[in-house]
């Protein structure tokens, strides 16, 4: 329960028996006035959950995009980037890499959140980095406050704060809900539908209906697979409208036509992607079809048990925790849980249905997250009125599981390796050594994130490529003059690679980088 808020005559009274050797009258009355608002608005659980939300995200705000995934960020970033600079249209993201002779069309998804950022940063400038991270957090906050008010509405008090802490403290959920992706975007998108739909259930007020088909169409146009939420959202239609007795048929065409509307820009966009040729042109690589054979349906993934070992083994590490997971068992085995299984069923077929992805990139978990989230609230919930378990035993277990999360959160979202320290510095001598539409080459391990800093039209090569010789000639043919290296280390790793560098002019180099020239010098004169 909230504290009440002090009176004025119990804020005077308060502020005048402050020790005035210890302190002059203003410093005094400043404490007072915003302690009293701490405990005014502050003592609200909902309130301590965004605020711990909000602080354990926002340190490193400015760093660089490197490190975890960094190609993906850079990926969007480039997008908003190019975006913001006129160099491409809204309807079309692009990104650096060179792809049949001009910057690459990335039409894998229609990124909404880096087109924030972007309008963002072009509008209030700053760091377009942080912008972007700015975006994420933001995101996580609106996930935070849907998954509280929906799981207080459903199960109560106590299921709406763990739930909340779920998703305030996951470590996948601090790791991406602070970085340059779209996952924690696309959770808050989520939970918007759901609890602007459960609100116009309740209330019939057609407001929410259409708010609730805002947020799902914008989620569908960010990431094409969220048209998973229309199942979850039928379901709660129907279970109401039996609880309810009123009549199924109108409020299903009602909602059939509001989101069908919604999800007219949407279609239009998958439309025109796949009027794009997936073979020939500057999208063949980053293409939906194109990808299309790598996650095919079954995959071979789904007949392999080390698969779902790893399944199980992020569950209780930086999905949920051991603890979290337990408690997610015993919601779902709760019969309060029984009318909210679509829910969870619908989304847990992602692992099933995108198999690679869940092996390789762990921030899909993200968008799976809010549905496990509901189900440890209610755990927590059950847990505690069979129970009773005294403070000192809850509090226990609030920290070894906050201490759990923050060991495997802490090192991808806070740190930057020692082999990416190099990244920025570099990128800065290219931008000085090049003008705006130099083609240039990078090379820092197998990531976008240099090419992304130095700002220039390129290819982003891999140091391990065995067809690096190949590449790297055929870039120097299409306009490239120099090559920027980051991370020595891995390219000793790679003896060929080493070879191939030590055959360059090396221009200049620092603290981890190189650069080198690609202009082949000229024949010395003959004697």
């Amino acid at each position: 329960m909230a504290a009440e808020s002090l009176t004025p005559t119990e804020l005077r009274t308060a502020v005048a028996a402050l020790p005035a050797a210890r302190t002059s009258p203003g410093i005094s009355r400043a404490f007072a006035v915003a302690w009293n608002s701490v405990r005014a608005i502050g003592a609200t659980p909902l309130f301590c959950l965004l605020l711990a939300t909000f602080v354990v995200r926002i340190g490193g705000i400015d760093r660089p995009i490197v490190s975890t995934f960094a190609t993906k960020s850079a990926v969007y970033a480039m997008v908003a980037r190019n975006w913001a600079l006129g160099r491409a249209p809204v309807w079309r993201p692009t990104i650096d890499c060179v792809a049949d002779g001009e910057r690459a069309w990335h039409l894998m998804e229609w990124p909404a959140p880096a087109y924030a950022a972007g309008l963002g940063w072009s509008l209030f400038g700053g760091s377009l980095d942080a912008w972007g991270r700015g975006i994420s957090i933001v995101a996580s906050l609106f996930a935070v406050f849907f998954v509280y008010r929906l799981s207080e509405r459903w199960f109560g008090a106590r299921a709406a704060q763990a739930a909340g802490f779920v998703l305030a403290f996951s470590p996948v959920s601090i790791i991406y809900g602070q970085s340059l992706l779209l996952e924690a975007s696309l959770a808050a998108l989520l939970l918007a539908t759901l609890d602007c739909f459960d609100t116009w259930l309740a209330t019939r007020k057609v407001v929410y209906l259409a708010a609730s088909a805002l947020a799902c169409g914008l989620a569908v146009l960010t990431k094409i697979y969220l048209l998973l939420a229309v199942v979850p959202l039928v379901a709660m239609l129907v279970v109401s409208s039996r609880s309810s007795r009123t009549k199924l048929a109108p409020r299903m065409l009602l909602a059939a036509l509001v989101f069908g509307v919604a999800l007219l820009l949407p279609a239009a966009w998958y439309y025109y992607v796949f009027t794009v040729s997936p073979t020939s042109g500057p999208a063949a690589e980053y293409h939906p079809l194109s990808r299309a054979t790598i996650h095919g349906f079954p995959h071979p993934l789904l007949f392999t048990p080390s698969y779902y070992a790893r399944l199980g083994i992020d569950l209780f590490t930086v999905v949920l925790t051991p603890l979290g997971v337990l408690l997610a068992g015993v919601g779902i085995i709760d019969g309060r849980f029984r009318r909210h299984l679509p829910l969870l069923a619908t989304f847990c077929c992602l692992p099933i249905l995108f198999p690679l992805k869940f092996l390789v990139a762990n921030y899909y978990y993200v968008v799976l997250l809010p549905a496990l989230a509901f189900a440890v609230g209610l755990g927590w919930q059950r847990w505690n009125e069979r129970y009773v378990p005294s403070l000192r035993t809850k509090q226990f277990l609030v920290a070894c599981t906050l201490l759990i999360a923050l060991r495997y959160a802490i090192g991808p979202a806070f740190r930057t390796p020692t082999e990416d320290r190099g990244v920025v510095a570099a990128a800065e001598v290219v931008r000085s050594a090049t003008h705006a539409e130099e083609r240039i080459v990078t090379m820092h391990g197998s990531t976008l994130d240099l090419l992304y800093y130095c700002d220039r039209p390129g290819w982003a090569l891999d140091v391990a490529d065995p067809q690096l010789s190949k590449k790297l000639t055929t870039a120097r043919h299409e306009g490239a003059r120099k090559l920027i290296v980051v991370g020595m280390d891995s390219v000793a790793r790679q003896p060929a690679t080493s070879e191939l560098l030590a055959s360059l002019v090396l221009e200049q180099s620092g603290d981890d980088w190189r650069l080198y020239s690609l202009v082949a010098p000229a024949p010395s004169p003959a004697p």
